[in-house]
């Protein structure tokens, strides 16, 4: 691997710029898929946080030293995943004596949750955007500066042209049916 981050280096090689925003080291507890492209050890059963666990020793699968999939970039790393769900609830990844990520669940149920408690507090000004359950729009939604723009106004475009087909259709289907 090749790249720099504040000047250090690991033993197998250097790390890219900078580590995963927020928002993806929680999908990588959510979903700990990508720890099965690392080398895992060890695996006791152990109970964390009230939950049946095991903790696992992570590192560097032979080859794999260039794949930049999940939120580590230096190894060896300590994990501790849930038993029942596959989450990760505890990850720790030190460089030499310093601590460079620790990511932790504090609480986890597979139980129902009552609407009511979940609230989702979002600042003033915080822009927010509805799923339409079109891929394109929804990702299209989403998309920062001149390309984002772009490509709003573009499916916009195409979901108004898609609308205008459908009632030219409807309205030629009832000329059709009243014949």
């Amino acid at each position: 691997m090749t790249g720099s981050a504040a000047g250090r280096s690991s033993r197998t090689g250097s790390w890219s710029a900078r580590p995963p925003p927020l928002r993806d080291h929680i999908a990588f507890l959510a979903d700990s898929c990508w720890l099965l492209r690392r080398r895992l050890s060890g695996g006791a059963e152990l109970t964390y946080r009230g939950r049946p666990a095991r903790q696992l020793r992570v590192t560097a699968a032979p080859g794999g030293e260039d794949v930049v999939l999940g939120p580590l970039f230096m190894y060896p790393a300590d994990a501790i995943v849930d038993a029942e769900t596959g989450c990760l609830l505890r990850l720790i990844s030190p460089v030499g004596d310093t601590l460079a990520i620790w990511s932790e669940l504090d609480d986890i149920s597979t139980e129902p949750a009552d609407p009511d408690e979940f609230r989702v507090h979002v600042p003033p000004g915080t822009r927010t955007v509805e799923e339409t359950g079109n891929l394109i729009t929804d990702a299209a939604a989403v998309m920062p500066g001149v390309k984002g723009t772009a490509a709003r106004a573009a499916a916009e475009a195409v979901n108004r042209t898609a609308g205008a087909v459908s009632a030219a259709r409807s309205f030629l289907d009832d000329l059709r049916g009243h014949r």
